[in-house]
This record gives C-alpha cells, sequence and structure tokens, in this order.
C-alpha cells in the first residue's frame, strides 16, 4: 500500500497547513499527521479542511525547524494512547508516551483512540457514582462524581488566540500575554464569572466555605459591560453568601488580559434596585434594565 504524503505550505505556530495530492483522500478530521522535523517525530492533527487539497492541523509539540515543502506522512488513524491497568499510576503526554522517565510501555499494551464516539444510552448508567481515588481526605471532604471533570489543582483557562483573516483564511497565533491591545475580547464572559465565583468562594479557604462561611461572597445573577481606555470590561456585583438584598462591592474585570479589581462599595442588589426604579414609576408601567457602571 503507497503511502499519502503532503507537503507543508504554510506553518505558523502551533498552526500548519500541508496539501495533499488531489487524486488522492484527504486526511479525515482528527487524523494523525507525522513530519520528521530533524531529529525529532513532529505529530499534528487535522483540524479543518479548507480547500484546494488543503488539511489546516495543529501541532502536538514544538514546531521550531518547521518549513515549508517538508513531507507529511498521513497516517489514516487518530492520536491513540494507552488505556486499562498497565496505566495506573503512571504519567503520558497526549501522545500517550510516558513522561514519568519510566519505560514505555510494550507494543501489546491496550492503546484507543483520543477522539471516539460517545456512548449509547444503553451503555450509560443513570445513577450517580463515587469515584473513590484512595485519598481519605479527598473521599471524605470532596469525593469526585465518575464521569465528571476533576478540577483539583486548577480548572479550564485561556493560554493564547488564533486570529483568523476571514477573506484569505490566514491565521495567527499569539500567546495570551502577546494579544494585540487592539483585540475586544478573549476571555468568554461564563468563564470569568465561573472563575470569580471560584475565587469569592474559596478566597479563604475549602472548609471555611463549609463551616463559618466568613467572607464567602458569590457574584450577583445579573452583569453588564463597559468599555475603558480601549478595553472591554465586565462587571457585576458581589454578595454575601447570607443572600440578603444588598451587595458588598463589585468587581471589574478585563476581557482581554483578565486584569481584575474588587471594589468594597456597599449598595443595593442590581435586581432590587431595578426593582425599586420600576415601584417608583409604576403608573407608567415602565420596565428596568440592567444597571450601567458610570464613572467607574
Amino acid at each position: 500500500m503507497s503511502q499519502n504524503i503532503g507537503k507543508i505550505i504554510s506553518a505558523k505556530g502551533p498552526v500548519i497547513d500541508i496539501q495533499f495530492d488531489g487524486d488522492k483522500n484527504l486526511p479525515a478530521l482528527n487524523t494523525a499527521i507525522e513530519i520528521q522535523n530533524g531529529d525529532e517525530l513532529l505529530v499534528v492533527e487535522v483540524a479543518q479542511h479548507i480547500g484546494d487539497d488543503v488539511v489546516r492541523c495543529v501541532a502536538m509539540g514544538p514546531t521550531d525547524g518547521v518549513k515549508r515543502g517538508m513531507d507529511a506522512l498521513n497516517t489514516g488513524n487518530p492520536i491513540s494512547v494507552p488505556v486499562g491497568n498497565d496505566t495506573l499510576g503512571r504519567m503520558f503526554n497526549v501522545l500517550g508516551q510516558p513522561i514519568d522517565g519510566k519505560e514505555a510501555l510494550g507494543d501489546n499494551a491496550k492503546k484507543m483512540p483520543i477522539h471516539r464516539s460517545a456512548p449509547t444510552y444503553a451503555e450509560q448508567r443513570t445513577e450517580t457514582e463515587i469515584l473513590e481515588t484512595g485519598i481519605k481526605v479527598v473521599d471524605l471532604i470532596c469525593p469526585f462524581i465518575k464521569g465528571g471533570k476533576i478540577g483539583l489543582f486548577g480548572g479550564k483557562d485561556i493560554t493564547g488566540a488564533i486570529l483568523v483573516d476571514a477573506i484569505s483564511g490566514d491565521s495567527q497565533y499569539y500567546d495570551i500575554q502577546e494579544v494585540p491591545s487592539w483585540i475586544d475580547r478573549v476571555y468568554p464572559s461564563d468563564l470569568l464569572l465561573n472563575q470569580l465565583e471560584n475565587w469569592g468562594k474559596y478566597g479563604k479557604g475549602y472548609f471555611n466555605t463549609i463551616f463559618s462561611q466568613k467572607g464567602v461572597l458569590k457574584p450577583t445573577d445579573g452583569y453588564n459591560y463597559v468599555a475603558l481606555d480601549d478595553d472591554v470590561y465586565i462587571y457585576t456585583g458581589l454578595k454575601s453568601v447570607s443572600s440578603d438584598a444588598s451587595n458588598v462591592g463589585f468587581a471589574l474585570i478585563n476581557m482581554r488580559t483578565k486584569e481584575a479589581k474588587y471594589y468594597a462599595i456597599s449598595g443595593a442588589e442590581e435586581y432590587s434596585a431595578m426593582s425599586s426604579a420600576e415601584g417608583k414609576v409604576q403608573n407608567l408601567k415602565y420596565t428596568a434594565t440592567f444597571p450601567i457602571l458610570i464613572n467607574a
């Protein structure tokens, strides 16, 4: 069987475009492609078909030294990693290669692709099960649910941004610290509000959230945006978990840099203020909008 080899036509950071022979099938999405980059074997994954027999790929490793004209071998298979009992107590990278200093698993080790179809309903269970870690303090105080995501030492975050020209299709990757200032926003509202909620909840320790709950805060139900110095900020009030109808302050977060400021200024909770405003003009049947931040 002849090999399906393409040529690199563009390499910009971790984004690599590869063109294949038009007489052969393009690699399917999520297919692994191998590039011999000097002494290192670079694996990239097909992320998009962009036309003209070209696939856009994302590199799974450093791309230093990658240049146009280099060969790229279509493996015909997705990235696969070891699974099963042989992996217990081991550490692997995204390619399934050991990174714990121990020997690699043998060729007989069971492997499965990192992209798989979701299990059918018949294969799923309706009841909730606890994942026993064997760590007593975790299993007792903060048990994990099977099938859920575990963020014991952190959670998801934005580490970079890819800008795509809608006309030419050209793209450029920027590290999160190097995103140009003319970009309005990088961080989505939901992520910023989730991180703000975690800060207000766990800022004084996990056990404090269970027992005394001293100083535990939570964002109010609404939020809005404000433009300051050519940047877009999201702002929302913060109130005590006692759930009274007043704010203890508000947060202002830059949606490009995630720079955040907390202002300890007490006041009415937004929806309470909206209800009060509507009550003042109830004969006119006006509906209040979410408050706008002034003189920030």
